[in-house]
């Protein structure tokens, strides 16, 4: 599947559609489609793509294709990064007298739109060809260009074969290395993210996949939690942006044994954001929900809990909670799809001097587990 052969004729048998009918016989997985009606949307789907454009002559594409073309040209036509496309032109001559009339002019919108792939990120497999059907012999003209679009279109098959088996065996040793971390209880359960995401050079060009996972217990959801602060704000915080799993492991790597959370300051150090994979609030001395209103992700539990909170007449802060206050806090606690929310025990607060982390405990959890009722009574109404 992925792989295209586009026929740019109308009605019938045109000579475009029987070049793309030889193709399909040639590669295995490949399907024919016409460009009448299509959209170039279409092309973002296909790994590779020979298109075969029939031209009239004048040089312009046949009718069926035309529409086809046009928004392809079009300023908001689609990027098309990640496809290899090879370009046939054809033309269909009364007599070799008008074919040779116009000359390699008779192809003009099938060498514009191999141009435009290229433009719009696509990487050529084979050599632009052409011929006018009526007056060449196929065998000289049509058949090496098809044969060198097999060739290629099967070594990239090949390839993406070779990368699936890859990317099975490194994402479950990834997988395997990630739980063998952990100190499960017998019969207990944990969370596991893979993330695969590129690595890019500088000219943008693709120079290979990292492949990371994540696991964690879930009974760390299920009781009080000790976090601590440290790291910085993310660069992308109203993403769930992939580079944010790489930037992170080094945050994940500095908690303590029986820490399940990271708490993010603001640049300042002087704010508390988010956790690495939570949100953070905290209740204040007068009982009102306080969390960052800006730069952080705003996850889905989180605006659930400030909705029902509303809705329970409770009073929300859309500001980053001050550490100066720390000592007036009435609790705090985390959010997230897999926590919803989980009661805060302990927060550790790294020293600039480096001595040992200064400490701020909970002893009583009233104050969030009836905020936590009063939002699931909501819920659940």
């Amino acid at each position: 599947g992925g792989r295209w052969g586009w026929g740019g004729g109308g009605g019938g048998a045109s000579a475009a559609e029987q070049i793309a009918k030889q193709m399909q016989e040639r590669i295995q997985g490949a399907r024919v489609e016409s460009m009448k009606g299509a959209s170039p949307e279409i092309l973002k789907t296909c790994t590779s793509c020979a298109v075969i454009l029939e031209c009239d002559p004048e040089g312009q594409p046949v009718f069926p294709a035309a529409k086809f073309i046009r928004a392809l040209k079009a300023a908001d036509a689609p990027t098309l990064g990640g496809l290899h496309f090879s370009v046939l032109g054809i033309a269909c001559s009364a007599c070799e007298f008008s074919s040779a009339s116009l000359g390699q002019g008779k192809f003009r919108a099938a060498k514009v739109l191999d141009a435009r792939l290229q433009e719009l990120g696509g990487t050529r497999d084979a050599d632009f060809a052409s011929s006018d059907v009526e007056v060449e012999e196929l065998e000289v003209s049509v058949v090496p260009w098809m044969q060198a679009v097999s060739a290629a279109i099967q070594g990239s098959a090949r390839s993406y074969k070779k990368f699936d088996v890859w990317l099975r065996a490194v994402s479950a040793a990834r997988m395997e290395a990630a739980l063998g971390g952990l100190l499960l209880d017998k019969d207990q359960e944990a969370m596991l993210i893979v993330v695969c995401y590129p690595e890019t050079q500088d000219d943008g060009s693709l120079s290979g996949v990292q492949v990371q996972a994540l696991a964690s217990p879930l009974h760390q959801a299920l009781s009080p939690a000790i976090v601590q602060v440290g790291g910085r704000p993310r660069n992308l915080p109203l993403a769930k942006d992939t580079a944010w799993v790489q930037e992170r492991i080094p945050f994940e790597e500095s908690k303590g044994p029986d820490v399940s959370e990271v708490i993010l300051p603001d640049h300042s150090g002087e704010c508390l954001l988010e956790g690495l994979v939570t949100n953070f609030f905290v209740i204040d001395k007068d009982g009102a929900l306080v969390t960052a209103g800006h730069d952080v992700l705003k996850g889905h539990v989180r605006q659930l809990i400030i909705s029902m909170a509303r809705k329970a007449d409770i009073k929300i802060k859309l500001q980053a909670p001050e550490l100066r206050e720390i000592g007036t806090w009435r609790g705090a606690f985390l959010t997230s799809a897999v926590r919803l929310m989980q009661p805060i025990k302990t927060i550790r607060i790294p020293t600039k001097d480096g001595h040992e982390a200064a400490e701020r405990s909970f002893e009583d959890f009233s104050a969030v587990v009836m905020l936590r009722d009063q939002v699931m009574a909501l819920l659940l109404a």
